[in-house]
């Protein structure tokens, strides 16, 4: 499909068969915990029945490790 043929332009061929639209939720809501904190919020706009749920599609990144890094200064 367009998605697969896209990532494997960028990705690479192993990536990029490997690479979903369901990274892109992931991604969504990860950035939606970074920016925001608020797990309760994003559960809700992810359609989560449990906050447990929504914490499986967060995931650590080196953007947020380097923010919290800037903040305990």
């Amino acid at each position: 499909g367009l998605i697969t043929s896209a990532a494997v332009r960028v990705l690479g061929e192993e990536r990029g068969r490997r690479f979903s639209a369901y990274h892109f939720r992931h991604n969504r809501l990860t950035h939606w915990a970074e920016q925001s904190g608020n797990m309760a919020g994003i559960q809700y706009l992810a359609g989560h029945a449990s906050v447990a749920t929504t914490a499986r599609y967060v995931h650590a990144s080196k953007r947020a490790a380097l923010d919290v890094l800037k903040t305990s200064r």
